[in-house]
């Protein structure tokens, strides 16, 4: 009888301290709100931290009709570093692209390469792993940007690359073809500066 009525005073007593299914329902409510909260928070503060140059648009600056002669065109674009070229320093906004002469008959390995970089040092640390990379080839300093070199890759080919750098923005076009000259390529660079400027530069 004894061991009856301490259960019974257990039972009682459990069921006064559980909370009511409204109570239950409120604090749902309430931890939902606060995680939604909290979830938001997080975004806003990813965003805050995302670098204002990943969020340009590369495309337009890429290669237009009348850059080059023909037959050199334009191929796939995608968003990777280019396969041999030394890379050491990640950017925040990349884009590849396909140039060069007939690129749907072959030389699959030209490109226009465009990387902007929110830290300047970064840059120009990319850019010089470049340049030493290249410096067993015969290479001359180019009328472009705020520093460049046109490097011969190969004078049987006629593979040449032409790197440069302006304010935020590395560039690198690598191209392959018997008519492609060294001021041909350093013009096409120069298009390709002028359209990329109003982005990367803050003047």
């Amino acid at each position: 009888m004894k061991i009856r009525f301490i259960f019974l005073i257990f039972t009682l007593s459990f069921s006064a301290c559980s909370p009511s299914p409204q109570a239950i329902q409120t604090a749902l409510a309430v931890t939902q709100t606060a995680m939604a909260q909290t979830q938001e928070a997080i975004a806003q503060t990813q965003q805050a931290q995302r670098s204002p140059f990943a969020e340009i648009n590369l495309e337009p600056v890429l290669f237009q009709s009348g850059d080059l002669p023909a037959p050199y065109d334009s191929g796939q674009i995608v968003y990777r570093w280019p396969d041999g070229l030394p890379q050491t320093y990640f950017p925040d906004n990349l884009i590849l692209q396909k140039v060069g002469w007939e690129i749907n008959q072959g030389f699959e390995d030209d490109y226009l390469m465009i990387a902007v970089y929110e830290h300047t040092d970064s840059l120009e640390k990319a850019y010089q792993d470049i340049v030493v990379y290249y410096s067993i080839k015969p290479s001359v300093s180019a009328e472009v940007g705020d520093q460049a070199m046109n490097i011969t890759i190969s004078d049987f080919s006629g593979r040449a690359l032409l790197v440069f750098s302006h304010c935020n923005a590395l560039v690198a076009i690598d191209i392959t073809g018997a008519n492609m000259s060294k001021d041909l390529l350093e013009a096409f660079g120069q298009r390709i500066d002028a359209r990329l400027k109003p982005l990367v530069c803050n003047e």
